[in-house]
Formats: structure tokens, sequence, C-alpha cells
């Protein structure tokens, strides 16, 4: 439970402060393009990948077809259409990593930037519970250039007092990597 172990009460409730800053001002009109979405990752991003609506893990039926949209994302006629997608504390929590990789890859343009802040504390419902290491591999071998890899200082997952105002602190480790889609 997140409210327990507190010496006080009064440090469950912190201001927050949020900039009054509109980004779309900074830009060329139609040049910018951000998207916030609240749903599955890799059920959205699979739409990137040309598996329509339902995204899910491939079968064998979609083996053939995955191979074809491979090829036009390649040539740029497929749907990759981002150069940039930044994932936040969000690999661990994926039931399926590998989907979540192949959906990042497909939704990234040739030479697109994919970088990655959070930990590794896997999340029940993940099926592989991966090792940085291994976890970079497989973005290596699912067509990536690993440019960046840092380990960043620890940090109280509810607020910079967490960890004195707690008898037990939780601080993630998280880890910021930048990978190139060749």
């Amino acid at each position: 439970d997140d409210y327990t172990n507190e010496l006080s009460a009064q440090d469950r409730y912190s201001p927050i402060l949020i900039p009054d800053v509109n980004p779309s001002a900074a830009a060329e009109p139609d040049a910018l393009y951000l998207s916030f979405l609240q749903a599955d990752f890799v059920e959205l991003f699979s739409s990137f990948a040309g598996r329509g609506e339902g995204g899910g893990r491939p079968n064998d039926s979609q083996a053939e077809t995955e191979t074809e949209t491979e090829t036009e994302t390649e040539t740029g006629t497929g749907m990759a259409q981002f150069d940039v997608v930044v994932t936040c504390f969000l690999i661990d929590a994926v039931n399926h990593v590998e989907d979540a990789v192949r959906a990042i890859r497909h939704a990234l343009r040739p030479g697109g930037l994919w970088l990655n802040c959070g930990p590794l504390q896997w999340h029940e419902n993940s099926v592989l519970h991966l090792a940085l290491d291994e976890l970079l591999q497989l973005v290596r071998d699912a067509g990536f250039e690993v440019v960046e890899v840092e380990q960043l200082e620890p940090v109280p997952y509810r607020s910079d007092r967490d960890a004195a105002s707690s008898t037990r602190p939780l601080l993630y480790r998280p880890v910021l990597w930048a990978a190139r889609r060749l």
C-alpha cells in the first residue's frame, strides 16, 4: 500500500507546478505533432505495424503480413511515421516486451530515435523479466542500434520527500537509453 509506512499524512499532498506554456506556439503551424493517448501501448502502436485495430501478438497467419509490412515500412510506404518515440516507465509494465519493441520499431521511420527512461521492475503481468543487458540485446535484435545507455540516480516513486518522510521509501534506479532504428 502506497499510504503506509509514512511519518506524516501531510506528505501525501504536495503541490505540483505545471508550466503554463503552449508547446505549439513555439513551432510553425502543423510542424509540431505531439500526442498523448491513454490506451494499451502495444495495441495502439501495433496499428503502425499494419496489424489494424486489434493489435496483439502475431500468430502464424500474421507472419507473412508482418514481413510484407516490414518491407513497406523500409521503403517509406508503410505505417512508420514518427521521428521519435519516448517511453517513460513503460517497458517493464507491458505483458510482452518483445511486442512493445516491435511496435515501437514499426512506429518509427528508418533512422528514428527511441528514448526510454524507467526502471526494470517488471510487473507481475510481464511474461519476460529481463536484465538490462538482455533487454538491450532484444532491442538490437529487433533492428535498433543502441546509441547511449545511462544509469540514473535513484528517484523516489511518489515525491522527493518520500525517502525522508517514509519508514519504507520506494526508490527506483531508472535507466535512460537511446536506440536508433536501422
